[in-house]
């Protein structure tokens, strides 16, 4: 029978001078940890995997502890959850000290690429943490520019329970925990599609609102003799279809390790038939366009 297991995560702030640390510092970080741990629960899919709570503060401490809880076979001396956790945990820390405020691109299941040439492999739950999208790097950033707004603060480090630090971030350092710019892993893919009407759009400024398998999607209409059609008075009901060539938007989950289609920053390039109720559906792979 499974039994539960926890691990402490310490995280220390060192100051040089004064006997206080600010707010907006103490609560940022705990705000990025939290982030943080739920991106990293994301790798184990069931939310139970893996719970932490926040530990009472020690009288004079400047310490901030989570007691990270799993739950792990009785015959492990430790549980596989908490051990990738803290891993990842670190891996973030000490990875973003690499990059040094680089920017970077995930370029696949365990590789990091940076600007330069350079190559990273990275543990699947750091892929997390580290894409670009992830929200806990987003509330790290805040917390590390928090940190750096309180000058008596010169370095923090985190370390599980009694053990020493895994991980050290020196003052000097707190600017490499920016995300940068442009790093959105996004691209375009063209594919021959059937898709339901729900908002027809009769203005080029305006998107059509349609449903693509299960999903609503939005996205503009770039066929102008179809959009004249639909200006002039072509008629729409609520269960027509189209059937269309559609540039999709899609954006790399690294949790599913694939790419997958957005709900927006779609075009309809071409329509090729309106395809109303009774109408027979069929259309020739060979004419979508190749990407």
């Amino acid at each position: 029978m499974a039994e539960k297991q926890s691990a402490e995560l310490v995280t220390r702030i060192e100051i040089d001078n004064g006997n206080a640390v600010s707010v907006d510092a103490a609560a940022n970080l705990m705000l990025a940890e939290d982030a943080l741990l739920k991106d990293i629960r994301k790798r184990f899919r069931d939310d139970k995997a893996l719970v932490w709570q926040l530990r009472p503060f020690q009288k004079g401490s400047f310490e901030i502890v989570l007691e990270l809880a799993a739950m792990a076979a009785p015959l492990l001396a430790d549980s596989p959850v908490l051990v990738a956790a803290i891993k990842a945990f670190g891996e973030f820390i000490d990875i973003k000290r690499v990059l040094a405020g680089r920017a970077y691109k995930i370029t696949g299941n365990k590789v990091i690429a940076i600007d330069g040439g350079e190559q990273l492999t990275v543990s699947p739950a750091g892929i997390i943490v580290l894409d670009p999208k992830s929200q806990g790097g987003k509330v790290a950033e805040r917390a590390f520019a928090a940190l750096a707004r309180d000058e008596a603060i010169r370095a923090v480090s985190f370390r599980r329970g009694s053990k020493g630090a895994f991980a050290e971030v020196e003052r000097g350092e707190f600017d490499h925990f920016r995300v940068p710019e442009g790093e959105e892993q996004t691209r375009t893919k063209e594919r021959r599609e059937i898709v339901s009407i729900r908002q027809p759009a009769f203005d080029e400024g305006l998107v059509w609102r349609l449903v693509l398998g299960q999903h609503w999607i939005s996205a503009a209409m770039a066929d102008r003799d179809f959009l004249a059609r639909a200006i002039d008075g072509e008629t729409f009901s609520h269960r027509d279809k189209l059937d269309v060539t559609l540039q999709v938007q899609q954006e790399y989950d690294p949790v599913l390790e694939d790419w997958v289609d957005s709900s927006s920053g779609h075009v309809v390039i071409k329509v090729w038939d309106h395809i109303r109720p009774g109408d027979q559906i069929a259309f020739d792979e060979n004419d979508v366009k190749a990407s």
